[in-house]
């Protein structure tokens, strides 16, 4: 008898463990809800961006959606739902409802008109960078949300801060464009783009490609030989790194780096960037005077080009020509690159993982001119060239996105 209590008391708990289980398991009820709320919102009319991105792309735009079902809710703990909560992502109808919450029949057309326009910047800004029958187009989210604003705060992920056009990190804010596992949606207020269209494009295209590298594992498809040069240092701190490189005595620093600085040339040289928003310190150029000299030793006078300076000899005495003036002599300044790191603080660390190291490095692809790419030391252009030929044989086109790039690649 004892036994039998012992059993049904086990199979109670394994009943119990189940259903919790099963209450966590995805049900993939969205992947069907985004078909449904597409053909709702054909009540409208027809839509001819929505239905061309789900034919090719398999892509949901959605601008009427319910927050939680689409976005907040993930099938998972409720700790991974909370960071979503404080989330502001209003539909655009909101925008044109009455005292009574509802639509006015008068307030339609403009309300599609709206929603037309940002399927447009959606469409230019996004879509036309993805290649129709590439292998990224079977790789597109399945749900899009695009909304009136994007405010509250969105803790899970640097991904909203880290590049050069991220939202700033305070806790609130008006985002461009925000992900999670279920969904991304974009912030297409008119009144915001106008006022910053170029920060939104930017931004949203590289959270976007992020939101591709997360949802489909991408970061493991890369070359090895991108990471060669850091993956030894991934996570670790910069100054243990540079201690090994050059001892423990920072006197004897100042006469391998500028102004007692760590040279950018050293971090480029174990293969990350400077990729400003992914590191915890700053990037600076230390300026550094100089007086050329000729063959014999002597400084050069000013030929009117340039910068100059009246120099002193030895005794403390101005340089003056054959009739008493002061003469002009070249002056020249050099800038050295350094990392601004705390010199006695161990927690200024390198890239955390792959993960960052390709993000930071997409983050240059998108951003940087071609003369900034072309100045990076010969490590550093194989492994962009190996994310950007990467990037484009999948189906994105980089280059359009970025002019830049077209001489760059094609000079490797």
């Amino acid at each position: 008898m004892k036994k039998l209590f012992i059993y049904a008391a086990l199979v109670g708990l394994l009943v119990s463990a189940c259903e919790e289980d099963e209450s966590l398991t995805p049900s993939l009820l969205d992947e069907n809800r985004v078909e449904v709320l597409l053909e709702q919102q054909g009540e409208y009319g027809t839509q001819p961006l929505i239905e061309k991105w789900f034919t090719t792309y398999n892509t949901g735009v959605l601008f009427e959606y319910q927050d939680t079902l689409d976005f907040i809710y993930l099938a998972g703990s409720q700790n991974s739902n909370n960071v979503w909560k404080s989330l502001s992502f209003p539909q655009i109808r909101t925008m044109y409802l009455d005292e009574e919450g509802n639509l006015p029949e008068e307030s339609i057309a403009d309300y599609m008109d709206y929603v037309e326009k940002g399927l447009v910047f959606l469409d230019t800004t996004i879509f036309d960078f993805i290649v129709p029958g590439s292998t990224i187009a079977d790789m597109m989210p399945p749900k899009i949300l695009i909304s009136a604003s994007l405010s509250g705060k969105a803790s899970t992920a640097n991904y909203w801060t880290e590049g050069d056009f991220g939202v700033s990190s305070s806790n609130s804010a008006n985002f461009h464009s925000l992900f999670n596992s279920h969904a991304m949606v974009f912030n297409v207020n008119q009144e915001n783009l106008a006022l910053g269209a170029d920060s939104y494009i930017k931004d949203n295209f590289y959270l976007f490609i992020c939101k591709l590298y997360q949802q489909n594992s991408l970061y493991d498809q890369f070359n090895e030989d991108i990471y060669k040069y850091s993956a030894p240092y991934f996570n670790t701190p910069i100054m243990d790194a540079y201690i090994a490189d050059y001892g423990e005595n920072q006197e004897a620093w100042t006469e391998l780096t500028p102004n007692g600085r760590i040279p950018l040339s050293w971090l480029l040289e174990k293969g990350f960037i400077d990729a400003e928003g992914f590191y915890g310190f700053s990037f600076k150029s230390y300026r550094e005077t100089t007086y050329p000299v000729d063959e014999n030793g002597d400084y050069i006078p000013w030929d009117g080009e340039g910068y100059w300076s009246y120099l002193r000899d030895e005794n403390g005495d101005y340089y003056r020509d054959a009739d008493g003036n002061r003469i002009k002599f070249l002056k020249v300044y050099v800038y050295h690159d350094y990392i601004n790191v705390d010199l006695d603080d161990d927690t200024d660390l390198f890239l955390k993982d792959k993960e960052e190291f390709i993000r930071s490095y997409t983050n240059q692809l998108l951003y940087r001119t071609y003369d900034e790419l072309n100045a990076y030391p010969d490590n550093v252009k194989t492994s962009l060239a190996l994310i950007a030929n990467t990037l484009i044989d999948w189906g994105i086109d980089l280059v359009a996105f970025n002019p830049e790039l077209e001489q760059f690649l094609n000079e490797l």
